[in-house]
This record gives structure tokens, C-alpha cells and sequence, in this order.
């Protein structure tokens, strides 16, 4: 007797920053394709536009924002799929983890089938913050863009590496983009505009 094969789910990855985000969840999407799953990743307004064409499908949130997530989290939903959080800002944040309450409010414990978390400090923090908060439900994992920095990885960049040291010779790189910390438009639009936040 033949043992009887089921579908697997389609995984669904949007990407919003390209530099940021494309190898890694590319190196996912290898992993999930390799496993037999029909994996679709592009532009975030690209992805979108399946929630609600598919149906029982995985979809990697990367970050809730208020306001915007709730609709989305609806269509998924509706549609029976899972919503996996890999926040793609979950481990930068203030003394007070004041980013991660907004990143990870409530009601995202109680919505999401999955959420990874970067650290033991977040974990620690929300377990003690979040009402729903199940323990079942969330799992310290880093972010996948660490095993980028791998050495099986550094072909990747071995190009763009080349470059800079034969441009700049000896130098250090600060890799942010920290809007309230090194903005390009000065002191003043950070306070005007993040002030509210420190």
C-alpha cells in the first residue's frame, strides 16, 4: 500500500528592503523548496496581493506595525493561513525594550501560530509584559541573517569586499541605519521627528 502524499503549504516571504532582507529569506526559501514547498517571494506589495488569492498558506510576517498588521493578519486568516513573526527589527532597541512593546503588542500573541524572537532579553521581557504571552508559541531563534555572516557565506560579498578595500584600503564599518541615531537631514529633524520616542 502506497502511503497517501498531502500538499504542502506554500510559504510566502515579503521583502520591503532588498539589502536588508533578499539573501537571507532566499536561503529560507531554498530550505522550505528543498522540502517540497511551493515558495513564493518579492516585493511586499507583490505578496500581498496572494494573501487573498491562496488559500492554507505560510506566511513570514516581518514586523507588525499598528494600524496596517491587523488587516493583513484578517486576510490571512480568512484565508486559512499561518502567520509566522520574524520581526526584521527585533533585536535594536532603548534601555526601557520600549521598540520591542511596540513591535510585539498583545494581540500578536494571541494572532500569530509562530513568533521567533531574537534573544533571551526579549523573551524574558515579553514573557513578563504579555498577557498571552505562550510560551508554546514563541522560540528564540536570532534572525537568519546571522548565518549570512558565516564564513560558507563570505563568496557572496567577496565582490562588493574587494571593492571597498581597493577604493579605501584599511577601514571600519559602522553598519547602521539607526534614522534617530546617524540621520542623513540633522539633529533637528531627529528630534522633530523621534523625539517622541527617547
Amino acid at each position: 500500500m502506497q502511503a497517501k502524499t498531502t500538499d504542502r503549504q506554500a510559504i510566502l516571504f515579503p521583502i520591503e528592503i532588498t539589502s536588508r532582507e533578499l539573501l537571507c529569506k532566499l536561503s529560507l526559501a531554498i530550505k522550505f523548496a528543498q522540502n517540497g514547498h511551493k515558495v513564493y517571494i518579492g516585493a511586499k506589495e507583490e505578496i500581498h496581493r496572494l494573501l487573498s488569492i491562496l488559500q492554507s498558506y505560510i506566511y513570514f510576517d516581518k514586523g507588525y506595525h499598528a494600524g496596517i498588521s491587523e488587516k493583513l493578519y484578517e486576510c490571512i486568516k480568512r484565508n486559512n493561513g499561518t502567520i509566522i513573526s520574524l520581526d526584521e527589527e527585533g533585536g535594536v532597541d532603548y534601555n526601557d525594550l520600549s521598540a520591542i512593546l511596540r513591535r510585539y503588542p498583545d494581540s500578536l500573541f494571541k494572532i500569530a501560530d509562530m513568533i521567533f524572537l531574537w534573544g533571551r532579553r526579549q523573551y524574558d521581557f515579553l514573557k513578563s509584559n504579555r498577557k498571552n504571552f505562550d510560551p508554546l508559541k514563541v522560540a528564540i531563534s536570532g534572525h537568519p541573517r546571522f548565518e549570512l555572516l558565516k564564513p560558507r557565506f563570505h563568496a557572496l560579498y567577496k565582490n562588493e569586499a574587494e571593492s571597498f578595500n581597493s577604493q579605501y584600503g584599511r577601514y571600519i564599518l559602522i553598519n547602521t541605519n539607526m534614522s534617530f541615531g546617524n540621520n542623513i537631514r540633522g539633529d533637528v529633524f531627529v528630534r522633530q521627528n523621534y523625539g517622541f520616542r527617547i
